[in-house]
């Protein structure tokens, strides 16, 4: 069954010298990896003189760096994975972050018994690498502390095609799949286009959404995730305020517009894009 399922794995690397080697080796354990893409973004802290070493290693390891050493994003870093990817199938993995064992179990076959489907999310699961980072993470999702053991990122409700995209949008199914849990036929890519790298920010839920809107989005029975998303410090996802949500949504409105939408998803994004700028409004006179 490989021989017909094929992934390329894109792990941008960027501040990740402690993680990146784990991540690379998670990747390179799964037997559905044809190649391991890894895209330096321009941050000298050693992550990828590791990565080097780990290439002459295994010739599955590719590596690419943005012209001039440039730090560029993550949106053109995995931009720059895709464009050099082999596989039908495109996997991503923060390098932080790390797969589990038989992380393409379920995706594959999944993929196999659908051809309709364009795309698969998966759950993933959550570790803190320090006391802080879990503080501020139940901080952030506002919950208690004993709902953060075994937290995952999945939606609600298992969701897929239309009913999936217009969940995107009206946020009306729970947390939204993330990057770490989603696979992707290389065709639908081709189709629709690249990560927006004007989006420092929410680039991922930008890219979903499009996606979704002309492929089918799809997801299996398992409930068990098949990655974990390590929380520190330093996340990026700390760094997530309401202006980079205004930018955001001025992205998503300036695509709906020629999106053929419904009304109501055009609304909903509208009158979120305004309920933004009011909030922002609102801090600047406190």
């Amino acid at each position: 069954m490989n021989e017909t399922f094929h992934v390329s794995v894109v792990i941008p690397v960027y501040n990740a010298i402690k993680y990146v080697e784990r991540a690379i080796y998670s990747a390179l354990n799964q037997p559905e990896t044809l190649e391991v893409i890894v895209v330096d973004d321009g941050f000298n802290d050693g992550a990828f003189e590791v990565c080097k070493k780990i290439a002459s290693d295994h010739e599955m390891v590719k590596l690419f760096s943005h012209q001039g050493g440039k730090n560029l994003g993550a949106a053109a870093s995995r931009n720059l994975g895709i464009l050099n990817a082999r596989a039908p199938f495109i996997s991503f993995l923060d390098a932080d972050d790390y797969f589990l064992p038989n992380r393409f179990k379920h995706t594959k076959q999944h993929f196999l018994e659908n051809p309709h489907v364009d795309a698969i999310y998966e759950p993933v699961g959550t570790e803190y690498d320090s006391d802080k980072a879990k503080l501020n993470f139940c901080l952030m999702m506002k919950l208690p502390k004993m709902q953060l053991e075994e937290f995952i990122t999945y939606p609600n409700e298992r969701l897929e095609g239309y009913e999936f995209f217009e969940s995107l949008i009206l946020l009306n199914n729970g947390l939204p799949p993330i990057t770490d849990g989603i696979t992707i036929r290389k065709s639908l890519i081709a189709l629709v286009g690249l990560f927006n790298t004007n989006l420092r920010l929410h680039q991922d839920s930008e890219f979903w959404i499009r996606l979704s809107q002309k492929g089918y989005f799809s997801s299996p029975q398992n409930k068990k995730p098949v990655a974990i998303r390590t929380m520190h410090d330093e996340n990026r996802i700390y760094t997530k305020n309401i202006t980079s949500k205004i930018i955001f949504y001025r992205a998503l409105l300036a695509w709906a517009s020629q999106a053929e939408l419904k009304q109501e998803l055009y609304i909903s994004i509208l009158k979120t894009y305004q309920y933004l700028l009011n909030q922002q409004k609102n801090q600047s006179i406190l």
